[in-house]
């Protein structure tokens, strides 16, 4: 796997408070062949 953001274990506690407990996660990385496209951008294919 190709990971741009990967966390493990993360905990924050404020005061007495856990705000997260041994959170796990991770952001995978997405290669967008430009197949979305904002309105404005598609007129240009009409030319």
């Amino acid at each position: 796997m190709n990971h741009i953001l990967e966390v493990k274990n993360l905990t924050k506690k404020f005061g007495g408070l856990y705000a997260t407990n041994n959170i796990n996660m991770s952001v995978e990385k997405k290669i967008d062949y430009g197949g979305h496209r904002p309105k404005w951008r598609r007129k240009n294919n009409l030319l």
